[in-house]
């Protein structure tokens, strides 16, 4: 590069970040807090930080209960984003309150960019999988109906190990229920989208032989003794002949109503559809609670006579799992982050966030830490 082409570069680099950058006049303040517009502020809020740090005794408790929160979709722009969505800079959401943090690689076995179904095998049962899987570990290619079958192949989730030292169990989502990221708790398949038999026969395969994700949530090891469901989905678990609440047909070619039989294969169970239903006294120890035909609305767009919160579910599952003496593992996932970034509609994705937030502080109020573990992680980014 000569003299003349270098000069001419820095110009032009000059001249970019000038209009990038234009020179605010002085009498411009991009905070709304006052405080923030003296240097004691800032001194002082880092002397303040520092000295919680320090202070703050490491707890060394056995975790009766455990809460996993997921964040689909949830990135790093997206948090800041979400920040500044809520309130400005300085804002904080629940989760920036929790004493560590930590940064994960979301890569698939078999592509460098992960979905939702390998990460939920990742983070669930600690097996990096391939692409579309879920619950099998990398032995089993995407749509292998025959690997998804042999046992040795599984890779089990937190939650069948929880219920193996009899603890109560349960998953609260705003997508389906069988959806990639909560199928992680309960199933093994080799297709994300064998949510029920239909999806199976109208690929070609038998549903017979590599059993659909709805089926696994009623019938598998770890599906039949969950304690919480909640999300959207009721198509998944419906007969193609029979309509829902809200009028709407079942998917199901096998004639099976799944959600009949969840209620009957429990005791003192409680079936809910909609936020009237859900909201009130939690006397009963198992709950199913699917208020959607498909996914759950989003925040922003939900009626909210109809579908309740995030925060409403986490509330409702923890007191409900909360009826047993041996503790319980919990997941909860903000689905429609990543859905709303998927159609690039920003303000739903940060106001999903929001929600998301607000499930956090719901679970942090109702539990104590000498005796709770709360972990909010995302599965992948965008």
């Amino acid at each position: 590069m000569s003299c003349m082409t270098f000069v001419l570069f820095l110009t032009f680099a000059q001249i970019w970040a000038s209009s990038m950058h234009p020179r605010l006049p002085p009498s411009s303040k991009l905070s709304t807090n006052p405080k923030e517009q003296t240097s004691y502020y800032w001194i002082h809020n880092a002397r303040s930080t520092i000295t919680e740090k320090i202070q703050r005794s490491l707890n060394q408790n056995v975790a009766k209960n455990v809460i996993l929160f997921l964040g689909d979709g949830m990135s790093i722009p997206t948090v800041a984003a979400a920040r500044v969505y809520q309130s400005g800079e300085e804002s904080e959401l629940a989760f920036d309150k929790f004493p560590y943090i930590g940064l994960a690689k979301t890569y698939a076995v078999d592509r460098q960019v992960a979905d939702s179904a390998n990460t939920a095998t990742a983070y669930l049962a600690g097996v990096k999988a391939n692409y579309g899987t879920i619950g099998v570990g990398p032995e089993v290619n995407f749509g292998d109906c025959q690997g998804m079958t042999n046992e040795t192949n599984h890779a089990f989730s937190i939650a069948y190990y929880s219920q193996l030292k009899n603890k109560r169990t349960g998953l609260v989502t705003t997508a389906r229920v069988t959806h990639a990221s909560p199928a992680g708790v309960y199933a093994h398949t080799s297709d994300r989208n064998w949510e029920s038999d239909s999806d199976i026969i109208n690929d070609g395969q038998k549903p017979e032989i590599c059993s659909d994700i709805a089926s696994q949530l009623l019938f598998g090891e770890t599906g039949k003794k969950l304690n919480v469901v909640m999300g959207g989905g009721r198509m998944k678990l419906l007969p193609n002949n029979m309509t829902d609440e809200e009028g709407q047909k079942g998917e199901r070619s096998d004639g099976a109503n799944l959600i009949q039989t969840w209620q009957e294969q429990r005791i003192n169970v409680k079936y809910a559809w909609n936020r009237s239903q859900l909201i009130g006294d939690v006397t009963f120890d198992n709950l199913l609670g699917l208020f959607a035909h498909d996914h759950m609305s989003f925040n922003l767009e939900r009626d909210t006579t109809n579908e309740p919160s995030l925060a409403e579910m986490t509330t409702v599952a923890i007191k409900t799992l909360s009826r047993g003496s041996d503790g319980y593992f919990l997941f909860l996932e903000g689905a429609r982050i990543d859905m709303a970034h998927h159609s690039g509609a920003s303000r739903l994705a940060l106001n999903e966030t929001i929600e998301f937030s607000k499930a956090i502080q719901a679970a942090v109020d109702l539990t104590d830490e000498s005796d709770t573990l709360i972990v909010v992680t995302s599965d992948h980014a965008h």
